[in-house]
């Protein structure tokens, strides 16, 4: 067996490998990345790798890394996030894994990376024993339950009656104030600024400032979301669907919502949502209104969100689908309070790159 890094040639075996490894939960689903395995991933952080275990000419399991620098309890520190862990049948009856691990927490030692960060379904027994068991390297302490909507925006088309403006490069100021002050309370995030939002709009791929709708009161900007369709990179394929949203797929049949199993969810998804302080009630609005805009030329919208945060209320009573997405943290040196902190802290990731 061959442990090493993959490269632009291995992007159809990547590919292949996705689709033969699907998550599980109550739904059956695998991530096509077609056209590149490795754009998504590469936006997550820095000199983003994938390390693979090979065998007999055959890619036999897979994970990706990369770094970042992130807020801490107030002090910026070196992180890698981790993810992309994917093995066949056959490898998970070997030492793949194991192995492809080591590798990469030799690199994240000798980089002298603080905190590892990764997720995983909520369910999936499997990925959970490997992130908890240790395998000898520190081991991935749940922090915080990521909640991941599949919203059924059943507004119809109806009448558009909704004060939001698309933005302009003249408010990339204003927004990236914005921006700075919402995300000041969570944790393990890189703090937001203008540069950074070019950064972002400069590197994603149809994205760009018309994916971004305001609302304004006064002439200043209180609220903002960011929209992304990815299909041309990206798309949700469902593998299967499980007994309770089998259900769901039959029910809602006639209006065309959920795809036979084997094909793309018609989808898009929320990147960011930031509102002024006291401006809870405007952040509903510029929502529905996002809603209604994009009915029927979407049939589901997608968002994850904390467990704990209070921006989950706004999506309160709307018809979805929920999966949990558990997000973990290991520390190069044990460090039972951080964790203890960081459990009762926000947590907020991009989840529009996994």
């Amino acid at each position: 067996m061959i442990i090493r890094e993959a490269t632009e040639d291995d992007n159809q075996a990547l590919l292949e490998l996705s689709r033969q490894t699907p998550m599980e939960s109550g739904l059956s689903i695998f991530v096509d990345r077609s056209p590149d395995y490795f754009y998504l991933a590469s936006l997550q952080g820095e000199n983003h790798r994938v390390i693979v275990a090979e065998r007999k000419g055959e890619i036999i399991g897979a994970i990706g890394f990369c770094y970042r620098k992130i807020r801490l309890f107030g002090r910026e520190v070196k992180a890698s996030y981790i993810g992309g862990m994917k093995v066949t049948e056959a490898g998970r009856r070997t030492t793949a894994l194991y192995r492809i691990i080591r590798r990469i927490y030799k690199e994240l030692m000798e980089e002298g990376v603080e905190i590892g960060m990764g997720s995983f379904l909520e369910g999936n027994e499997k990925a959970r024993r490997i992130f908890e068991k240790g395998f000898n390297f520190p081991v991935f302490h749940p922090v915080a339950v990521i909640k991941i909507l599949h919203i059924i925006p059943l507004w119809g088309k109806g009448r558009e009656t909704c004060d939001i403006s698309i933005a302009e490069s003249s408010d990339l100021d204003e927004l990236g104030g914005l921006f700075h002050k919402f995300y000041k309370k969570y944790e393990l995030i890189e703090d937001f600024s203008r540069e950074r939002l070019e950064s972002i709009l400069e590197r994603s791929k149809d994205f760009s400032l018309e994916n971004f709708l305001l609302l304004r009161r006064e002439g200043r900007i209180v609220a903002a979301l960011s929209f992304w369709d990815q299909r041309n990179f990206k798309r949700t394929i469902i593998r299967r669907y499980g007994p309770g949203t089998k259900m769901l797929y039959y029910m809602l049949k006639p209006l065309k919502i959920f795809p036979p199993e084997g094909e793309p969810l018609n989808v898009v998804e929320i990147r960011h949502m930031v509102y002024e302080e006291g401006r809870f009630d405007d952040m509903k609005r510029l929502l529905s209104c996002f809603l209604r805009r994009i009915w029927p030329g979407y049939k589901v919208v997608k968002v994850g969100v904390d467990s704990r945060d209070p921006l989950l209320e706004v999506f309160k009573g709307l018809p979805k689908v929920e999966t949990n997405l558990v997000f973990s943290v290991a520390t190069a040196k044990p460090d039972p309070d951080l964790i203890d902190r960081l459990r009762s802290s926000l947590i907020w990731e991009d989840m529009t790159l996994h």
